[in-house]
């Protein structure tokens, strides 16, 4: 993100405001024409900044490695891993509470697309890709459930 784009200022002021799930209408308010503004937020779900959580809300992504329940990484301690390797690796021993943690740092999507590649190649058993899938729209659900009670 470059300074001064209309993205770039919409994350600062959501960061500034400490929103991390807002609506359109609450970032069209402060800036520019409603369609400029949706364009800007296409291009931070592009990103992988913002994620969208149901129709005109969205939810701030942190980007940053969450704290897991245990560090799988053993063998490389103090690395920091790119987010891929840190999503597939705690998708290969996986906990509910580390692949919400998971979801909420980098996205539902991002994580969907790791957990879908790793049942192509066959990383992980269809099964269990099968079984998280289903995991990962609850988490979707709850997020959506979450981002309607906080942007009343």
């Amino acid at each position: 993100m470059r300074h001064g784009t209309l993205p770039y200022r919409i994350l600062h002021d959501l960061d500034r405001r400490g929103l991390s799930v807002f609506k359109t209408a609450q970032v069209a308010k402060a800036h520019e024409s409603a369609q400029n503004v949706s364009r800007a937020l296409r291009k931070l779900v592009d990103a992988g900044k913002i994620e969208g959580v149901t129709h005109g809300v969205y939810r701030v992504l942190s980007g940053r490695t969450p704290n897991l329940a245990f560090n799988r990484a053993w063998s490389s301690p103090g690395v920091d891993l790119p987010a891929e390797k840190t999503i597939a690796i705690t998708l290969a021993r996986p906990t509910f509470l580390d692949v919400a943690r998971l979801c909420r740092a980098y996205g539902v999507e991002r994580v969907r697309g790791v957990l879908r590649s790793l049942a192509s190649t066959g990383d992980v058993s269809p099964l269990l890709a099968s079984e998280w899938q289903h995991r990962l729209d609850n988490i979707q659900r709850g997020f959506a459930d979450a981002a309607r009670h906080s942007t009343r």
